[in-house]
Formats: C-alpha cells, sequence, structure tokens
C-alpha cells in the first residue's frame, strides 16, 4: 500500500474511533464518561498528527520510499469500526463488549504505527509514528482496565 492510502485510511479509522469513544461517553454513565471523552479528543488528535505526516509526503516524497505498510490491520479497521459504532449508538452491543471490541482494534493500530514509525527514514516523522503507537498504548492500558472492571461487575453494564 502506498503512503497516501494509508495516511487517508488511518486518519479515516481515527475519525471513526473518535466517533466510538463520543458515542460509548454518552451511554456509558459518569463512571467512564470522561476518560471517552478524552479518548475521542485524542483519536481527533491522532488524525490531525497523521495530516502532518500527508503534509511531509508532500513537500518530501523520497523520505517515504520503500515503506511498508501493514494493510491487514488497516482493512480490519476500516470494515469493523462501521458496524461497531452503529451498534454502540443502537446499543445493539452491551458495554463489555463494545469496549472489547475497541480494545482489538486499538492493539491492531499500535501495531501499524509502529511498523510505519520503523520504515520511516526521516528522524522527526519517525517520532511522530512513534508518538500515535504510544497513545494507542494508552488506550489499550485504558481498555484493559475498563473491561477488566466490567468483567468483575465493577462498572456499569
Amino acid at each position: 500500500m502506498d503512503i497516501m492510502d494509508y495516511l487517508d485510511k488511518a486518519m479515516h479509522i481515527e475519525e471513526h474511533l473518535a466517533e466510538c469513544y463520543k458515542a460509548l461517553a454518552a451511554w456509558c454513565g459518569p463512571k467512564y464518561a470522561p476518560e471517552m471523552n478524552k479518548l475521542s479528543a485524542e483519536e481527533t488528535n491522532h488524525r490531525n498528527i497523521l495530516n502532518v505526516g500527508k503534509n511531509y509526503i508532500t513537500n518530501a516524497p523520497d523520505l517515504f520510499g520503500g515503506v511498508k505498510i501493514p494493510e491487514a490491520d488497516l482493512d480490519y479497521g476500516l470494515k469493523t469500526i462501521p458496524p461497531i459504532l452503529g451498534s454502540i449508538r443502537a446499543k445493539k452491543i452491551d458495554l463489555l463488549s463494545a469496549f472489547k471490541e475497541l480494545l482489538e482494534l486499538e492493539r491492531g493500530f499500535e501495531r501499524v504505527h509502529l511498523q510505519v514509525s520503523v520504515e520511516i527514514k526521516e528522524a522527526s516523522l519517525r517520532e511522530l509514528f512513534k508518538g500515535l503507537s504510544a497513545g494507542d498504548r494508552s488506550h489499550i492500558a485504558a481498555l484493559e482496565r475498563i473491561v477488566k472492571e466490567l468483567e468483575i461487575g465493577v462498572g456499569p453494564r
């Protein structure tokens, strides 16, 4: 996959993830709503960071020659997120399942961002993608904690 296609797909995914977290914030009650709103804002920020990457490509396309993009996680996300978002909005999925679905998606996107950071030649842009991966890791940690709380019955159902 070419880097511009990757960035377009990744930006689309980040936008949908932001919507998922926003929908969960409206549904999950006061215990998790602030955290979901924070994750939503961070996903919007991730989208903006990817747009910065897109500007790099326009100005210095040679820095991206030969970058290998893992398509499977991106394609899975593009296919999976819209139905998850629809299920969350319609409350056709229980909270625990919704959080588990998003947790798996975040794990996949962390792999993508980390792999892209390894492939990129330019140091500051490489750090940008490492930052996205670190952001995904913090989302994973938050979702793992919430899933654990819901599984033991501490959070809302």
